[in-house]
């Protein structure tokens, strides 16, 4: 499935490689989104998970908690 996202930000990719989440910017919504995407181990392609909203806007940053399983967004404004 293909899925074309407007203005990327920032990135991350979980430890084991297996996970990539981007930082979205969806000016006609005027809040930011995080998107998920399965990686391939084989060929490196990604495959659309879900995406849900950062609760502000212009989103700036991902990171993951100290066991991998949450992911957190933060926003240059709400």
């Amino acid at each position: 499935e293909y899925l074309a996202i407007d203005n990327p930000g920032y990135i991350a990719i979980d430890e084991k490689r297996r996970r990539l989440y981007a930082a979205v910017e969806i000016p006609e919504w005027n809040e930011g989104m995080a998107v998920a995407f399965d990686i391939d181990p084989a060929s490196g392609a990604l495959s659309y998970i879900n995406m849900q909203p950062t609760l502000g806007n212009t989103t700036c940053h991902l990171g993951f908690d100290l066991s991998g399983e949450t992911i957190f967004a933060s926003n240059y404004t709400v």
